[in-house]
């Protein structure tokens, strides 16, 4: 068994094919040739397909989609979205805007961060210069205090030292 490929008569374009015994003789507008591969339309010249040129191929896929609408004409009208569709698509853009609003969120909260550092580098700061102001200040108290108490041990000693000698 072999195929056989067969032209229209008119236009000599592929119109159709067969089964055929190995003894078969090929008749008028037939081939064993096959045609696939080419640039449709496809013309059968004697027993050889020839390519279609570029031009008479876009025309052939044009007359194609224009005959295919004419059969179809829903497939020409946009297709209204089912309920499914419409729940899918409603929840994908809810998803979108959440996801800003996270952004945004995030943004805030890094920003609010980065002032409660500043603000706590600034009040331990202050709080640094506040301690050592306050130590040098004790300091001061312990060293006037040391001297205030150097004197009345020295009176204390010289008062002691003269009832010794009495």
């Amino acid at each position: 068994m072999k195929a056989v490929y067969r032209a229209d008569t008119v236009n000599h374009v592929f119109a159709s094919s067969d089964l055929v015994p190995d003894d078969y003789v090929l008749k008028a507008n037939e081939t064993f040739e096959n045609p696939s591969g080419k640039q449709s339309p496809a013309k059968l010249s004697g027993t050889t397909w020839l390519d279609a040129t570029s031009e008479e191929h876009q025309a052939y896929l044009d007359q194609m989609q224009k005959d295919f609408l004419a059969q179809h004409p829903e497939a020409s009208q946009p297709a209204e979205p089912d309920k499914s569709n419409q729940a899918v698509n409603l929840l994908g853009q809810q998803i979108a805007k959440m996801q800003q609003q996270q952004a945004t969120m995030a943004q805030s909260i890094n920003a609010l961060g980065q002032l409660v550092v500043k603000a706590q580098g600034t009040t331990a700061a202050s709080q640094a210069q506040g301690t050592t102001a306050a130590s040098q200040a004790q300091g001061t108290t312990v060293a006037s205090q040391a001297q205030s108490a150097a004197p009345a041990s020295q009176a204390q000693g010289t008062t002691a030292d003269t009832k010794t000698q009495a």
